[in-house]
């Protein structure tokens, strides 16, 4: 099935299984890899993204219920002036990364 949405700012179209949850999706196809797989049950909130403005587990979701929607992962967060802000207060507050990236977000 061919998807379309908005990923970060950016329209996204693809084809794929409308089954797949959309935490594969992002990570795997759309390399948002700070969208991360913790419990795989929606307890934990490592997979969160923003959804049509909701915070929604991305793990919980099927890619099919993407269509036509914004989405915001972390990668798009991080540009966005709330997301600055957030940064900058963690840097002065000496917090330190939860581990799970490998990369700086």
């Amino acid at each position: 099935m061919k998807l379309s949405f908005i990923l970060n700012g950016e329209r996204r179209e693809l084809e794929t299984d409308p089954l797949r949850s959309l935490l594969d999706l992002l990570r795997s196809e759309l390399r948002a890899v700070a969208t991360k797989e913790g419990c795989g049950e929606g307890e934990c909130g490592a997979c969160s993204v923003l959804m049509n403005d909701k915070l929604v587990n991305s793990c919980l979701i099927p890619a099919i219920q993407a269509q036509g929607a914004q989405i915001l992962t972390l990668e798009g967060l991080k540009e966005t002036a709330h997301g600055q802000s957030l940064t900058r207060a963690f840097r002065q507050a000496g917090a330190v990364q939860c581990g799970f990236c490998t990369r700086a977000c």
